[in-house]
C-alpha cells in the first residue's frame, strides 16, 4: 500500500487507480494519515517551511464559508445573416480584383522607360533648398554622443555596429 501511496504522490498511476486510490482515502482515515506523513516527508525533504497548525482546516473552512457565483450563460451567437455573407463576399472579391490589377496591368516596355528617364534629364533642374542654419558641436557634445552610442540602437546597423568603434577627428592638444 505505501508503495501505491508513494506513486500516487508522485503521478505516476494511471487516471482510474488515482480515483480507487481517492474513493478509498475520502473512505479510511488510516489512508488520509498516512498521505498527510508522505506529503510532511517530502516537505521535509525539499526544505519547505512548516505550515502552521490547522491551516488545512482554516481552508477548508474558508472555502465552505465563500458563496457559489451562478454566472449566466453566453447569449447564443445569433448567426450572420445574408447581408454578412455578402458583405463577405464583395470583400473577397475586390481583393482578388485589386490583385488582378497588379499582376495584369500593363507594364510600360523599356524604351518607354527610356523615354521617360530622358525627359526627366531634359528638364530644368529645380532650385536648390536653401540650406538650414546648423551650429557646429562643442568638443563636450561630442563626447557626449560617442559615449551615448554605445547604449543607442542602431535600427539599421543591426549585427557589427556593437563591434565597430567610433573615430573622431578634431583639433586640439591631445587629438580631440
Amino acid at each position: 500500500m505505501k508503495q501505491i501511496i508513494s506513486e500516487w504522490m508522485d503521478g505516476e498511476l494511471d487516471t482510474d487507480s488515482a480515483r480507487a486510490m481517492l474513493t478509498k482515502a475520502a473512505e479510511s482515515p488510516q489512508l488520509r494519515s498516512e498521505w498527510v506523513v508522505y506529503h510532511a516527508v517530502g516537505d521535509g525533504m525539499r526544505g519547505s517551511p512548516d505550515l502552521s497548525p490547522g491551516f488545512l482546516e482554516r481552508v477548508c473552512s474558508r472555502l465552505a464559508d465563500e458563496p457559489t457565483v451562478l454566472a449566466p450563460r453566453l447569449a447564443a451567437a445569433s448567426r450572420p445573416s445574408v447581408t454578412t455573407f455578402a458583405m463577405y463576399a464583395a470583400a473577397s472579391l475586390a481583393a482578388v480584383a485589386v490583385v488582378g490589377w497588379l499582376a495584369f496591368a500593363p507594364q510600360p516596355s523599356p524604351n518607354a522607360q527610356i523615354a521617360i528617364q530622358g525627359a526627366a534629364m531634359k528638364a530644368p533642374p529645380k532650385p536648390a533648398a536653401a540650406k538650414p542654419d546648423v551650429t557646429p558641436l562643442k568638443p563636450e557634445d561630442h563626447d557626449f554622443l560617442l559615449a551615448h552610442q554605445a547604449v543607442s540602437p542602431n535600427g539599421n546597423l543591426q549585427g557589427v555596429a556593437p563591434y565597430v568603434r567610433t573615430v573622431s577627428f578634431g583639433s586640439g592638444a591631445n587629438g580631440r
